[in-house]
C-alpha cells in the first residue's frame, strides 16, 4: 500500500532533478519504443579523388587552376561489405561509404554533374549478427575542386573532399521502463526577449610589449561565410521539367544562411498537369558563394508536394543578386530530376529582390 505522503510527491511529479529526500517510487511499468545504440564511432577522413567530367556535360572552356564548385548531395551512406568476429562480441566490419557530391560548372551553373564517391572502410564494433551499420549522421566538413587536367573528351578534376564520419549499430527495441504515468505540461511563462549573439566573424589583433611590437593573430571561426535571401514570380519556359509545368506561373521565396539564426527557408509553389506543386525546403545541406557574393547556390532538402502526393527530396537554388534571376532542381531519393526551371536562370519580379551577401553584418 502506498502512502498518502508517496502519493502526493507523485502527484507532483514533474521534469527535473530530484528533491534532497529522493524520488517517490514510480506507479507503473511502460513498454516504450526506442533507438538502442550498441556502439558507436566517429572519425575525420580526408580523401583525394581525381573526377571525370565529360566535356558534353561542362560545356565551358576551362583552364587548368580553374576552381569548380563542389557541394554535398543528400545524405552519406554506407553497406556492409564483410563482418568478422573477433571475439568479446566484438566485430570487424568493413563497410563501403557512399558520398553523393555535385560538381556544378562555375561558368554555367546549370551544368551540374553528380558523382558518387566511395570509401572503403573498416572498423570494430560491437555489433550483434543481424544489426546494420547506420551513417547517415556523417556530413562533409569540406570540398575542394580545381582543373588539374584538359583531353578533348573529358575535363579532370582533383578534389578533396573532409568527411565526418559518423558510424552507429543501432536498432529500434521495446524496452520496459519505470513510469510516473504521463506529463502535465506547467503553464508558460513569458521572459523577456533576449537578442542571440551575431554572427562571428574572423578578427586580428595587435598588442604592443615594452620591447617592441609583437603581433598575435586570433582568428575564430566564422558562422557564415554568406547568405541570400528574396523572392518573387515568373512563368515558367518551355523547356522545364516536367512537360506539365510548362507555361505555369510560379512564386519562390527563400532564406539560407549556414550557421545563422535560420538554415534554408526556401518555398516554390506552381501547377503542374493543373495540380498545386509545392515545394517546402526548410534544410540546409550545403551553401557557397562566387568570390563576388553575386551568386549564391543552396544545397538542401524537405518535401515536394503534388497534388496529394508528398515526398522527400533535395533541390538546388541557384540565384543571381544582380540579374535577380533563380534556376531550380528538385530530386528524389534516388537523385533523379523530378522538377527543374530549365537550362537558363529565370528573371523574377513583383516580390524582395534577390541579395546575395557575405555575412548579414558583412558589407
Amino acid at each position: 500500500m502506498i502512502s498518502d505522503e508517496v502519493k502526493t510527491k507523485q502527484d507532483q511529479i514533474s521534469p527535473g532533478v530530484c528533491p534532497p529526500e529522493g524520488c517517490p517510487p514510480p506507479t507503473r511499468i511502460e513498454c516504450i519504443i526506442s533507438e538502442k545504440i550498441y556502439d558507436s564511432c566517429f572519425q575525420i577522413e580526408t580523401l583525394t579523388r581525381n573526377i571525370t567530367i565529360p566535356r558534353t556535360d561542362f560545356t565551358s572552356t576551362f583552364a587548368i587552376g580553374d576552381m569548380i564548385f563542389c557541394n554535398p548531395f543528400s545524405s552519406i551512406s554506407c553497406s556492409e561489405i564483410a563482418r568478422v568476429d573477433v571475439g568479446g562480441g566484438l566485430f570487424n566490419i568493413t563497410l563501403q561509404i557512399n558520398i553523393p557530391i555535385i560538381f556544378t560548372n562555375p561558368f554555367n551553373p546549370s551544368e551540374m554533374v553528380l558523382k558518387n564517391i566511395t570509401l572503403i572502410k573498416t572498423v570494430v564494433l560491437c555489433c550483434p549478427e543481424g544489426i546494420d551499420i547506420d551513417c547517415g549522421d556523417s556530413s562533409v566538413l569540406f570540398c575542394n575542386s580545381e582543373v588539374s587536367g584538359l583531353t578533348m573528351a573529358d575535363i579532370i578534376l582533383t578534389s578533396e573532399i573532409e568527411v565526418c564520419l559518423i558510424l552507429k549499430c543501432s536498432s529500434t527495441v521495446q524496452l520496459l521502463v519505470p513510469s510516473y504515468g504521463f506529463c502535465q505540461p506547467a503553464p508558460c511563462v513569458t521572459l523577456p526577449g533576449v537578442c542571440p549573439p551575431p554572427p562571428v566573424r574572423p578578427t586580428t589583433t595587435t598588442t604592443t610589449t615594452t620591447s617592441g611590437t609583437t603581433t598575435s593573430t586570433t582568428t575564430t571561426q566564422a558562422m557564415c561565410d554568406c547568405f541570400a535571401t528574396g523572392g518573387g514570380t515568373a512563368d515558367l519556359p518551355n523547356d522545364a521539367f516536367p512537360e506539365g509545368a510548362r507555361g505555369e506561373t510560379f512564386n519562390i521565396g527563400f532564406n539560407a544562411c549556414p550557421g545563422c539564426m535560420f538554415n534554408a527557408n526556401v518555398t516554390f509553389i506552381t501547377e503542374i498537369d493543373n495540380e498545386i506543386a509545392m515545394l517546402m525546403g526548410p534544410n540546409l545541406i550545403s551553401m557557397t558563394c562566387n568570390a563576388d557574393n553575386t551568386m549564391a547556390t543552396i544545397t538542401g532538402s524537405g518535401t515536394f508536394d503534388v497534388g496529394m502526393d508528398s515526398q522527400p527530396v533535395t533541390f538546388i537554388l541557384i540565384v543571381n543578386d544582380p540579374n535577380n534571376t533563380i534556376s531550380l532542381q528538385i530530386f528524389d531519393v534516388g537523385m533523379n530530376l523530378i522538377f527543374s526551371t530549365g537550362g537558363s536562370p529565370i528573371m523574377i519580379s513583383g516580390g524582395p529582390s534577390i541579395m546575395v551577401r557575405d555575412c548579414p553584418l558583412g558589407p
